[in-house]
């Protein structure tokens, strides 16, 4: 059937009419149905249908779809290209840094569920499609929520660390973090499973069994992951330390929930396990805040007893000239088997070890100097053997001839 689409005369016919006396006659031109301007539309897509929805929607649903996620990556992109030209000042404080990690944090798991909100608008899905589409939805947000909470926690916790500015404070720092892990994953897992439905009551009693199975099956490990968190608090050493682990020797570089990684003297990396590093003895040389030093020299024996005094003169002079040294104690001590020994004892203010052997070779430069100048000489490991005359057989005496054997 044809509708009839009623339009004005051209112009030129309008003026002719005009000339001759006549009105202007409207002219009626029969269009089909489908080109009507309330009923534009390609019959295909709109008469074809799959899964209860035309083809028109699941292209119109797709195209939201796309559309919501490219918009959801330009504001990203956007919002972080701003964050980037703060000034210098502004981007050390709380509120900068977190805004920045959750920008960093937002990803495909918001993308795909804000699209598949915008692209369930467009269509009707059976019930099971509809809850489908829900629980994947829940999920999604789930896992961003979850991203977004570990970005804000780990950015408030390194800005504490940096503020506090030490070893201990990093080392705390990784222990709530983890602990925060742990407690953020199980609050959205709980969430998202209640929201799908889940009967919790079941999954915790399920839990119960199965994790008395699973603990006997990983004790060795459990063992390891019990031992790091302990060790993130009760912090027998802290990252960047300088610790001896048995025949273990070097700097902590991590403390992780299973092992401890230490970067040793010689260059290479050592992996321990967290619950064979608990039961070790450890000397922590990162904590050590004076270091006591104890070191012997001997003189020669046959000095009078004014040089000797002078000696110990000496020796509390080299250490008290020194910095950031306290002077203990120096005495002559001890009738050694090659000298007359001397022990000196002092401490040095500082746990750095390179500090102490500055001070070490200073002091030694001072003695060796003072003790040439005062005609002192140190001992050395040698023995003098004397010898004396006396009767054939005696000790020390020199034996005679053998004596003629008897005819």
């Amino acid at each position: 059937m044809l509708n009839p689409l009623w339009t004005e005369s051209p112009p030129l016919s309008e003026s002719l009419c005009r000339a001759c006396g006549e009105r202007p006659r409207r002219m009626k031109i029969d269009l089909p149905k489908e080109l009507e301007l309330d009923n534009l539309s390609v019959p295909v897509l709109s008469e074809t249908h799959f899964a209860q929805n035309s083809l028109l929607s699941w292209s119109i649903s797709i195209a939201a779809f796309f559309a919501v996620m490219g918009l959801i990556r330009l504001i990203k992109g956007v919002v972080a290209k701003r964050l980037a030209k703060r000034p210098l000042s502004e981007t050390t404080t709380v509120g900068h840094g977190s805004w920045t990690q959750v920008v960093k944090a937002t990803g495909w798991s918001l993308y795909l569920a804000l699209g598949i909100s915008a692209a369930r608008l467009a269509i009707e899905l059976p019930g099971a499609g509809e809850k489908i589409l829900t629980g994947l939805v829940s999920l999604l947000l789930g896992i961003q929520v979850a991203r977004w909470a570990q970005a804000i926690l780990g950015a408030v916790l390194e800005a504490w660390a940096l503020r506090e500015g030490d070893a201990r404070s990093r080392t705390a720092a990784g222990g709530i973090r983890f602990m925060g892990r742990i407690v953020i994953w199980t609050v959205v897992t709980l969430l998202v499973l209640s929201n799908l439905g889940v009967e919790l009551n079941a999954v915790v009693a399920g839990l119960g069994v199965g994790g008395v199975a699973a603990a006997l099956a990983v004790q060795s490990i459990l063992g390891d992951m019990f031992a790091g968190l302990f060790m993130y608090f009760d912090r027998p050493f802290d990252i960047g330390e300088f610790v001896i682990l048995g025949d273990v020797l070097g700097t902590v570089e991590s403390i992780g929930l299973r092992t401890t990684r230490i970067n040793s003297l010689s260059g290479e990396q050592i992996v321990l396990p967290n619950g064979d590093l608990a039961k070790r003895f450890i000397r922590n040389y990162g904590r050590m805040r004076e270091r006591r030093i104890v070191f012997k020299l001997s003189v020669e024996y046959n000095l009078p007893a004014e040089k000797l005094e002078r000696a110990r003169q000496i020796l509390e002079e080299a250490v008290r000239a020194q910095p950031d040294v306290r002077f203990d104690r120096a005495h002559f001590f001890a009738f050694g088997q090659y000298g007359l020994e001397y022990e000196v004892v002092y401490y040095v203010l500082s746990g750095d070890y390179n500090m102490y052997m500055d001070r070490q070779q200073a002091i030694n430069l001072h003695i060796y100097r003072e003790f040439k100048a005062a005609e002192i000489p140190f001992a050395l490991p040698v023995q003098i053997l004397g010898f004396r005359d006396g009767p054939p057989g005696a000790f020390g005496a020199p034996q005679g001839p053998a004596p003629a054997p008897a005819t």
